[in-house]
């Protein structure tokens, strides 16, 4: 019988086995110069039309986006939505603090799928958009939350989120409407894509979260699964991790101060049973060194 990992074991972990990103892995629940998300000004509602003229790379005019018109926030609160919505705003708030509080930069992004289209391929053939990011534009490590609905002929709504690699130049995350539209036409044979940057801070990731869950994650907008790079992102089921957290906390405002901190890139202390203190680096070596079993024994 196996017994409960001490924090010994954890830190030990974490120091002779530090934790590399591999490749992509996902989680499915059923499955400025540019305009920013979240910037204050009033959002409008869907992200299909619009025009973008910048020439970064490689950039220029193409298929309409919404590149200067940022969707907008809606009405509806929190306490109206069903399960299916908090969880999904949960997952993506979870995402988008991580990356935010990390230094990652976050683009919004809409994927269509032309008359005719296969709507099955949309994830494979995103996969196959973002080699061409990391490979052409260099922004290697690239990670990603996505939303599929059905909405028209199909419809991926995404964050890619990237920041350099330690020891390498800190430079501007972007990729330009046109060589996008260009790159999803030739994949996936739909021209019409959408690209806005997400601005940093709280109040913005809240209003982008709320506005992905009652837009998308709904049954008006047809809603059929999310994902995303968990495996890159944080090298461990967060899922599983929330639910165990939760389990150790004793109430929902001491849970909700552990979970922030922790996406942070801070320390908790006081975890039962869990040692002295935990952070994101030794629980992605634990999880390395056990796997799943690792939540039945801290």
């Amino acid at each position: 019988m196996a017994t409960k990992v001490s924090i010994t074991q954890l830190n030990k972990a974490a120091t002779e086995k530090p934790f590399v990103l591999g490749s992509t892995s996902f989680f499915s629940e059923g499955g400025s110069e540019f305009s920013e998300v979240g910037s204050g000004s009033e959002l409008k509602a869907s992200p299909f039309f619009g025009s973008e003229n910048g020439k970064k790379n490689g950039g220029g005019g193409g298929a309409p986006s919404l590149d200067t018109n940022a969707p907008s926030s809606n009405s509806d609160t929190i306490h109206e939505w069903g399960k299916k919505q908090k969880r999904g705003y949960h997952r993506v708030q979870s995402c988008l603090t991580y990356w935010l509080e990390n230094g990652f930069q976050v683009l919004w992004i809409m994927l269509s799928t032309a008359n005719g289209g296969d709507p099955s391929k949309l994830a494979y053939h995103h996969q196959r958009l973002r080699q061409r990011v990391e490979s052409r534009l260099g922004y290697r490590g690239l990670q990603h939350f996505q939303v599929r609905t059905s909405e028209g002929n199909g419809v991926l709504h995404i964050f890619w989120a990237w920041k350099p690699e330690c020891g390498f130049r800190q430079r501007s995350f972007y990729v330009a409407q046109g060589w996008l539209s260009k790159q999803w036409a030739q994949i996936h044979g739909a021209p019409i894509v959408w690209v806005s940057r997400v601005r940093p801070g709280r109040v913005s990731r809240n209003k982008v979260s709320r506005y992905c869950m009652s837009q998308y994650v709904s049954g008006q907008a047809g809603y059929e699964y999310m994902s995303w790079s968990w495996g890159r992102t944080f090298g461990f089921p967060l899922v599983a991790c929330w639910k165990w957290l939760k389990g150790k906390a004793r109430n929902k405002s001491r849970l909700l101060l552990w979970w922030h901190r922790f996406l942070s890139g801070g320390f908790i202390v006081g975890v039962p049973r869990a040692g002295v203190v935990i952070d994101m680096g030794i629980i992605r070596a634990a999880y390395k060194e056990w796997g799943s079993e690792l939540w039945q024994y801290v």
